[in-house]
């Protein structure tokens, strides 16, 4: 199975100036290797709130207009991208197989750099229709990426480093959504030295 759509870089992914002094409020201050005017390192970006300050991105764009390069992801999922360094983050699954996955794109080219799997097995036995199994956002202190997936009945954190190698991984929670099965979506939140995970049971 394909996954929704395509990865799309345009201007507004390569340069995200102006957003430091505002980030710095939110907590991006907290991680010297982050860089507030270039990275977007967990879900609705630096400043968390899904605002870029960048006044000179384009306003259109398609195939040859804007564009730096389209990359087909593989798998589906609805996990935003997570930009840091000269990487791209996303995660992924695949539900013929049941596998979850991380993968790593060049910024610059568009290549994919690494996939990893990450679990195998045990989806959720139903999910939302406009759900998927890899829709939480990767969150990134500037050395490590920290996932959430939803498997074997429970929330568990996979915490990698920028290479792919899994560095330690931790059940958060069981999770029995019995009653309504939209499966899991919440993406994790860095603070400080900690990495706080959403589970509703």
């Amino acid at each position: 199975m394909v996954r929704l759509g395509y990865l799309l870089v345009v201007a507004v992914l390569v340069g995200l100036g102006g957003v430091v002094s505002h980030a710095q409020e939110q907590g991006i201050a907290d991680f010297s290797k982050l860089n507030g005017e270039t990275d977007w390192p967990w879900w609705r970006g630096p400043s968390r709130n899904g605002i870029a300050t960048e006044t000179t991105v384009p306003t259109k764009f398609g195939d040859g207009e804007n564009m730096a390069w389209k990359a087909k992801v593989p798998g589906r999922g609805h996990s935003s991208p997570t930009v840091v360094g000269d990487r791209i983050y996303l995660t992924t699954a695949f539900k013929e197989d049941e596998r979850h996955c991380v993968v790593a794109f060049d910024r610059q080219t568009g290549q994919e750099v690494w996939q990893i799997e990450v679990n195998q097995g045990a989806f959720p036995k139903k999910n939302h229709a406009k759900n998927t199994e890899a829709t939480p956002t990767i969150a990134c202190d500037g050395e490590r990426l920290f996932v959430t997936f939803y498997h074997h009945n429970q929330v568990e954190l996979i915490t990698l480093d920028f290479d792919g190698k899994v560095l330690w991984r931790k059940k958060v929670a069981d999770f029995h959504p019995k009653m309504y099965e939209y499966g899991y979506a919440p993406s994790p939140i860095i603070y400080r030295g900690n990495v706080i995970v959403a589970s509703e049971y």
